[in-house]
């Protein structure tokens, strides 16, 4: 979980400890805090629900990928080089043409392309299967190639489809967080108060229980700032990936715009963080892939877009 979000978390349990081990004097002095203090307590369980709920373990996906990666690139430059030789033999040029690929081809494609071109080389050993025979190719292969380029497909899905649900609730738990901190502030810190010159030691020990520990504070930070332009994207910083990176958008425009992490400086891969006009929205690079070390903005309007990043270093 974020850092941001990890210090406020435990101001919240700080200040539960203190209601309860201080129960019996607190609410013989100020009675409503009985109900008050069960409203806190009723929220802070749904935050605690909700942060076990965004703890999404990609664990073993990186290892995973690339083993499935190694194994469809095999087989499909089996499958192409069958393909090519065919090709030239029976001089169907066009088919030629279209399966023109190596084994060094399909080791520097995007994971998407990948997969897409090992569609289109399954899709013309199927045609041509019987004639594949006698180049070495057999329908089980083709039936292999088929399961490969599923197994594939599911596992670069994972992760984005992880991220997203931790995306989700982590926008589920900024709007607990502020509805917590609203209670505290209007009702339970005035409530408080009211104990500050006839209970000064219990008012003063509540004080320290809602200072917030910096424990997620960084040894320096950067912001970014800058433009870009309608309907484009652009790199608004090249940093080595750190899953622990926390990034806070601040779309300062008048138009959505888009961020994410690439590995190319063109594709975001994983998870786009949509910031409004005038929102700020605080991430981890985790909430948005599992690599990347270019940042990038992307902004879908006609419109110019402004933006800052602040970020630690």
């Amino acid at each position: 979980m974020q850092n941001r979000l990890e210090d406020k978390l435990s101001m919240y349990e700080k200040v539960d400890t203190f209601l309860q081990t201080n129960a019996s004097v607190l609410n013989t002095a100020v009675p409503i805090l009985t109900t008050e203090y069960l409203n806190f307590k009723t929220k802070l369980d749904d935050i605690l629900t909700t942060v076990q709920a965004a703890s999404v373990d990609t664990t073993g996906y990186t290892e995973d990928k690339a083993q499935k990666r190694q194994e469809l690139e095999q087989l499909t430059t089996k499958v192409t080089r069958a393909l090519t030789a065919y090709a030239s033999i029976s001089k169907n040029f066009s088919l030629r043409a279209k399966i023109n690929y190596n084994k060094s081809d399909f080791s520097k494609m995007r994971d998407n392309d990948l997969y897409a071109n090992t569609k289109v080389v399954e899709d013309y050993a199927n045609q041509y299967a019987t004639d594949l025979l006698q180049y070495g190719i057999a329908q089980a292969d083709i039936i292999d190639l088929g399961k490969k380029i599923t197994h594939f497909f599911d596992v670069i899905q994972t992760p984005k489809t992880k991220i997203e649900i931790r995306s989700s609730y982590l926008q589920q738990l900024e709007m607990q967080i502020q509805e917590q901190d609203l209670q505290l502030k209007n009702i339970i810190d005035p409530l408080l108060g009211v104990l500050e010159y006839d209970e000064p030691l219990l008012f003063n020990q509540y004080k320290k229980a809602r200072s917030i520990d910096q424990t997620g504070a960084q040894s320096s930070a950067k912001t970014f700032a800058g433009n870009v332009n309608a309907n484009s994207s652009t790199t608004v910083a090249t940093l080595s990936y750190d899953v622990n990176r926390t990034f806070t958008f601040k779309n300062t425009g008048t138009t959505t715009l888009f961020f994410g992490l690439s590995n190319d400086g063109t594709t975001v891969e994983g998870v786009e963080i949509e910031v409004g006009a005038g929102d700020q929205l605080t991430r981890d690079s985790s909430d948005m892939n599992d690599s990347g070390n270019m940042l990038l903005v992307r902004n879908s309007d006609n419109v110019v877009g402004t933006y800052t990043v602040d970020t630690d270093m």
